[in-house]
């Protein structure tokens, strides 16, 4: 028997992103409480943390946002606002974090 050709779906491939950078999210979190108390004693490998840590704040900024998107679009209007606001804050504020730092 030929075997039938199985194509994802696009909420396949959505829910496989959202899980790789939940993944991603946990294990660079999880080496930076470990390692990057370590590595910051060390002035040349700071800027590497800080790039880790953007990294992570971004990988659990989509695994969170894309669930609270599928949440949040069929509700009303003031829900997507403040969806939208709270995104707008976190993006802002993970920049913010990582900019900060390195202009001091």
């Amino acid at each position: 028997m030929a075997k039938q050709k199985h194509e994802r779906t696009e909420r396949q491939a959505r829910a496989s992103l959202v899980n790789l950078c939940a993944f991603i999210a946990l294990f660079l979190a999880a080496f930076l409480y470990v390692l990057g108390p370590i590595l910051n004693l060390f002035d040349s490998l700071h800027t590497i943390v800080s790039v880790l840590n953007l990294l992570a704040s971004y990988s659990l900024l989509i695994a969170i946002a894309l669930p609270a998107w599928n949440f949040v679009c069929h509700k009303t209007k003031g829900w997507r606002i403040c969806y939208i606001v709270a995104l707008v804050i976190y993006i802002v504020g993970v920049m913010l974090g990582f900019v900060l730092p390195i202009v001091v």
